[in-house]
């Protein structure tokens, strides 16, 4: 069919070909930017790799001994930091003992075990009333999570015998290191 009005031809709107134009230069800039930052990370690669190479050169036998002797020194303070970081702190446990002691008790021996965060205590008391006494007032402090009194039996002085086991949280007896494991605890 033929058309008798002829029909203008319609243009595409000027806001489309311009965000076109740009939307081309904006990717080309892209491409041209990450083209030369590559370049220059490659070049900073290159002076890095011979300035160090350079260092490596200018640096004397005595370097190289100090830098191994630092070295050892390094993994020497690792060492040490490991074991302090894992020593047991009984002063809270001496001081617990210290104040809430019966004047009449005398401890004789002190053993810790510390898988279980339990410590041994054998002591001497002048009598059963004395040690009826500190194991009430061991057994209502928040301190200790259990007292066991065993072995009492009279001494030949006259007084009362007896090993108390009490047994401490974790955070009381390593009251710096929460974080260390000593494995399982019974």
């Amino acid at each position: 069919m033929i058309e008798l009005i002829p029909k203008k031809l319609s243009r595409p709107p000027f806001g489309r070909l311009f965000f076109m134009i740009v939307s081309v230069l904006l990717f080309v800039g892209i491409v041209v930017s990450f083209y030369i930052i590559t370049q220059m990370q490659s070049d900073s690669n290159e002076i890095l790799a011979s300035l160090k190479a350079r260092l490596e050169r200018i640096s004397t036998p005595q370097e190289r001994e100090l830098e191994a002797e630092l070295l050892i020194a390094k993994d020497r303070i690792g060492d040490f930091t490991i074991i302090v970081e894992e020593r047991t702190d009984f002063l809270a446990v001496f001081q617990l003992l210290e104040r809430t002691t019966h004047p009449e008790i005398q401890l004789i021996k002190f053993d810790a075990n510390v898988e279980k965060e339990e410590i041994v205590i054998a002591g001497e008391a002048t009598d059963f009333r004395i040690l009826e006494q500190q194991r009430l007032v061991w057994r209502d402090r928040n301190e200790i999570l259990d007292l066991f009194l065993t072995d009492v039996g009279l001494s030949l002085e006259g007084g009362v015998n007896f090993t108390a086991s009490l047994r401490f949280p974790f955070n009381f007896v390593f009251p710096y290191a929460a974080e260390i494991e000593l494995g399982p605890t019974n």
